[in-house]
């Protein structure tokens, strides 16, 4: 007879060692289907972290995507004030060098007929000169 300070029987009669038997079988099935279900709630789990990921990476994607198009929008923006803005200097530079360059035409215009009412006179004194008599 056992004791209550043994944990484990020596030796088994053939009625308990198929009782043993009998439990461990049902303690295996009972393992397994316990195994399954954790195996089964395993997969469900992987299942959602996988869609949950997915569903991340693109709502990631888009936001990125938003992020590029709104960058490049600012770029073009920028691009265009910046060319307006040489546009109109350069319109200004262009302006200025007319002015500069009317300026300069009028001066060589004041500068040339200086020149020639110097030569005028200078002809017309040579002219009387030679009509003088000798």
């Amino acid at each position: 007879m056992q004791t209550t300070s043994q944990k484990h029987p020596t030796k088994l009669d053939g009625q308990s060692a198929s009782a043993y038997a009998t439990v461990a079988d049902g303690a295996h099935v009972h393992n397994s289907v316990k195994m399954n279900q954790l195996m089964a709630k395993l997969g469900s789990t992987h299942s959602q972290i996988d869609d949950y990921s997915r569903k991340r990476i693109e709502q990631i994607s888009e936001e990125v995507a938003a992020s590029i198009a709104e960058i490049i929008a600012e770029t073009q923006f920028q691009q265009l004030a910046l060319l307006q803005d040489a546009n109109v200097r350069s319109a200004e530079s262009e302006l200025e060098y007319i002015l500069k360059l009317q300026s300069y035409v009028k001066e060589l215009d004041g500068a040339k007929a200086l020149n020639l009412l110097t030569l005028e006179k200078d002809l017309n004194t040579l002219a009387k000169w030679l009509l003088l008599p000798r």
